[in-house]
């Protein structure tokens, strides 16, 4: 009988799991700042309309407005990144499932094999004692 594999199946569930975990915190991270971003420019609407009816909110717009850019263009950026990011790990998603999955088949042939082993000894010991009974019948 050959050494069991499920040391090796419950290591690669974890690592896994583990990269599950990393990519669904990297997708959390992008929903925050696509929601920073839809939050910002809804900020930026609002104050848009108020400096429209107040002259001295309409001073400092320009202001205003040129650091909203900025702050928008650096949420765009974060949000770019963390999209490669997030593509890297579902690579690494993959590439931990297939791993786990090699292992799990190996494991599924190993114990068909030994099963298949264990019948066929069984049919022998079977045959063997109906060959004897066979014997001792005739003799």
């Amino acid at each position: 009988m050959s050494k069991s594999l499920k040391p090796l199946i419950r290591f690669r569930k974890f690592e896994l799991d583990q990269r599950r975990r990393e990519l669904r915190a990297l997708e959390d991270l992008a929903a925050e700042i696509d929601a920073s971003i839809v939050a910002l420019d809804q900020e930026v609407a609002n104050e848009r309309r108020l400096a429209a009816n107040d002259l001295l909110l309409a001073r400092f717009w320009p202001t205003y407005a040129e650091w909203a850019k900025g702050r928008r263009e650096e949420l765009v950026q974060n949000r770019l990144q963390i999209g490669e990011q997030i593509l890297k790990a579902e690579d690494a998603v993959t590439e931990a499932y297939r791993e786990l999955k090699k292992f799990e088949v190996a494991e599924a042939n190993r114990l068909a094999r030994e099963k298949a082993e264990m019948e066929r000894k069984a049919q022998i010991r079977l045959d063997e004692i109906a060959q004897v009974a066979h014997l001792r019948k005739d003799a």
